[in-house]
């Protein structure tokens, strides 16, 4: 399969569906939900399944793709259609979507932040510029670690997993920290194409340096990566 194909089709289903937010909801755990959310998960759903007519999705808002364990050999998806909901619904940026495609021959990622038009793939990595940068990224969880007088020159926190791996991938920051269990959805994507990178960076896996993800990973699991640049 044509990847360039793929990439420009995926997008243009998210900006599509971006395009259409009229409603929200409340999660069992508080957050919320929009309209956009699912309907843009429900097409790439629906259009995964036509390529690729064998393939595994698991994705954020289908609560019957969820599992303890995935062994994620060959033939799935992993979907997060919005990743910083509250972002997007309140502040119209810091967010992004994470797609992750292995089947038979095809190993494909992809960050997209629709407010920016920016993206980092398998297929499409700019041609960052090498920056001495100290800032550390970290996830809401770690906001009990910020010293307020200590870090806050340091270290941010912004609410998507998608855009802050999008920063650390484009060298603009020392470090992204997930103190608590990030979800399969919040970390794999980025994950995987942190080994793909050209960058030097140190990824730690719940409490081990990685070179490659396990074939049976965890549906939660905290992480940090450094980039040693």
């Amino acid at each position: 399969m044509n990847l360039e194909k793929l990439e420009s089709e995926l997008i243009t289903i998210v900006n599509n569906g971006l395009m259409k937010l009229d409603s929200i909801n409340h999660k069992s755990d508080n957050s919320i939900v929009t309209n956009c959310d699912v309907e843009i998960e429900k097409n790439i759903i629906i259009y995964l399944k036509d390529q690729f007519p064998q393939i595994k999705i698991i994705s954020e808002e289908n609560i019957e793709s969820h599992q303890e364990i995935y062994s994620l050999k060959n033939r799935y998806a992993v979907v997060d259609p919005i990743d910083g909901t509250e972002n997007f619904y309140f502040f119209k940026n810091i967010f992004g979507c994470a797609i992750s495609i292995v089947y038979d021959d095809i190993n494909y990622h992809l960050i997209y932040l629709p407010s920016e038009n920016k993206k980092i793939s398998t297929i499409s990595i700019p041609d960052f510029s090498k920056i001495k940068s100290s800032i550390k990224l970290m996830s809401t969880s770690c906001i009990g670690q910020v010293d307020d007088m200590k870090d806050r020159q340091s270290k941010r926190i912004l609410g998507s997993s998608s855009y802050m791996f999008y920063i650390l991938l484009s060298g603009s920051a020392k470090s992204y920290q997930y103190c608590g269990k990030a979800k399969v959805w919040d970390y794999f994507t980025g994950i995987s194409l942190a080994l793909e990178s050209k960058l030097n960076l140190k990824i730690t896996f719940g409490n081990m340096v990685i070179k490659s993800l396990p074939k049976d990973v965890p549906h939660k699991c905290n992480f940090q990566i450094e980039n040693n640049e």
